[in-house]
């Protein structure tokens, strides 16, 4: 795949005005440090969803394990959709839309298998994080190289992706473990992952569109491709 995309380095880009077109590098910075942390904590609890069954619900291993793998399976379908539509509607309906059904259906979702503590419901849940907290992968990841300028925008990504994946990341679970064990409520769970979305939403609400066909511009197609290095 590498040796087979072209090099894009030198070739026209709109100017991108700060504070006129678009935020300021700073801006992108806060709000793509927000999506991708809210995606994270939200990508560790549904790979703690195993465990939660088990601890929480008392469901066997096999059905623990089978209804986090319904979850998993969706992200690939997901993704692709994502991608597709991404590129079809832009970045922004792509950010907000799944965002707003997280925060919207989580804590419900939280309540039914509290109450009822049906298999359906469990497996609900699962899917539910498996297709809408990544139906936007996509179009964060490329909403956030669009709107960094071309100097920065590697190192810019690297950091904006590998601080909060490194840091929220690696303590989710714990700090999940310990709210359920302090609170003796799986509620708590629903409030917290409620919580994060949220400041997820709040972040693709802010973060203007980056996709090119949406902001009156196409990208310049020259004769000239400088191949990939092998």
């Amino acid at each position: 795949m590498r040796r087979a995309i072209p090099e894009t380095k030198g070739s026209a880009e709109p100017k991108f005005d700060v504070g006129v077109a678009g935020p300021s590098h700073r801006q992108i910075v806060v709000l793509g440090l927000a999506l991708i942390g809210a995606g994270t904590i939200l990508n560790y609890v549904q790979t703690y969803m195993a465990t939660f069954g088990q601890t929480e619900l008392k469901l066997s291993t096999t059905v623990s394990m089978a209804a986090q793998l319904s979850g998993n399976l969706m992200i690939i379908i997901a993704s692709v959709i994502g991608g597709i539509a991404c590129d079809r509607w832009g970045r922004r309906p792509l950010l907000i839309v799944p965002a707003a059904v997280l925060v919207g259906s989580i804590l419900p979702m939280i309540m039914w298998v509290d109450i009822s503590r049906s298999l359906a419901g469990f497996f609900a849940i699962n899917l539910l994080l498996g297709i809408f907290n990544n139906v936007c992968n996509p179009a964060l990841y490329v909403a956030i190289a669009e709107s960094l300028p071309p100097q920065g925008r590697s190192r810019g990504f690297a950091l904006i992706y590998t601080f909060p994946v490194a840091l929220l990341g690696g303590t989710t679970q714990m700090f999940v473990t310990w709210l359920l064990h302090v609170t003796g409520n799986i509620l708590a769970l629903g409030w917290y992952m409620t919580g994060i979305g949220a400041i997820g939403l709040i972040a693709a609400l802010l973060l203007p569109e980056s996709a090119p066909s949406k902001r009156g511009w196409e990208p310049i197609v020259t004769d000239t491709i400088v191949p990939a290095a092998a």
